[in-house]
């Protein structure tokens, strides 16, 4: 528990250190940086399952031992690329070559609050995480046929074929409001799908794309309208960015615990769609409450 404890504390303080260091670079695309932060936290997670794989689970000294190896590389890579940041940061701009049309900027006030867009954060993870608990729980004793490692498996290639992709898409503001909409109703539909597969693997394996569609629409546009947000304001970056991951890690661990009480609330009814239906509710009325709050905004 003590080392989880400092695990926790130090991904609380890189994380957000992170995103207001790169946020400072001269000329930066906010949208191209944080769809390639996402896009790089898929492939170390990848690459993490499958280094946990080939070392293998009966030797649990050689596993910790592999990642503190890993976590060590990360600090010296880290602290290079922090430097060199920095460096970047005070050197005096270049002067421009030629003429280049920019991206339409997303710095600007958020329509709502930074507090409702923060807590409709912590509700998405909250969601969100649901799979990432029940998946393992529910495909071995209800579709026993497919593997588990399929469904994440299939997340993750999801999320590197389109992540850069879709997140070019986004236009200004308005473009990427509209990603985080699209993101809920992905997510809304995944579980949609999950409550009706049964027994069948097809409606699991789409319910996977989904899900992994519904982060690759909102996660990266979410950090760019906060970070936009900050900026627009004046706010402190490394402070606003490290209040999202406060309430996005507020949501992931009360997500985890509802997602086991309501497996096991599901087994003891012999209900196995309502591990899927309540959160299914839940995306739906965040969906609502969302589309709500911006015709408000609008208005």
């Amino acid at each position: 528990m003590a080392v989880a404890t400092l695990a926790g504390l130090g991904s609380g303080l890189s994380f957000p250190g992170m995103k207001s260091c790169l946020m400072r670079l001269p000329g930066v695309d906010s949208a191209r940086v944080f769809a390639g932060l996402s896009l790089a936290l898929r492939v170390g997670m990848a690459l993490g399952y499958l280094a946990g794989a080939l070392v293998g689970g009966g030797h649990l000294t050689a596993v910790f031992s592999v990642l503190l190896v890993m976590f060590v590389g990360y600090a010296g890579f880290m602290d290079m690329a922090m430097r060199d940041i920095e460096s970047a940061h005070a050197a005096p701009p270049c002067a421009p070559t030629r003429a280049a049309t920019p991206a339409p900027s997303a710095d600007a006030p958020l329509p709502v609050s930074l507090t409702l867009v923060l807590l409709a954060n912590a509700v998405f993870w909250f969601l969100t995480i649901q799979p990432s608990v029940t998946m393992s729980l529910y495909v071995p004793r209800y579709v026993p046929g497919l593997a588990v490692s399929t469904t994440y498996g299939l997340s993750t290639v999801t999320v590197l074929l389109l992540q850069m992709r879709v997140t070019r898409l986004a236009r200004g503001p308005a473009g990427h409001l509209a990603f985080l909409r699209m993101g809920i109703a992905c997510l809304a539909a995944a579980f949609a799908l999950l409550a009706l597969a049964g027994g069948n693997a097809t409606p699991v394996l789409a319910a996977s794309v989904l899900l992994a569609l519904s982060q690759v629409f909102y996660s990266p546009s979410l950090d760019v309208l906060v970070a936009g947000d900050a900026r627009a304001r004046g706010l402190d970056l490394g402070k606003t960015m490290a209040r999202q991951l406060f309430w996005q890690n507020l949501g992931m661990m009360s997500g985890s615990l509802f997602a086991g009480a309501l497996f096991d609330e599901a087994l003891r009814r012999a209900m196995p769609s309502l591990a899927w239906s309540l959160p299914a509710m839940g995306s739906l009325a965040m969906l609502v409450a969302w589309s709500m709050a911006m015709r408000r905004a609008r208005a």
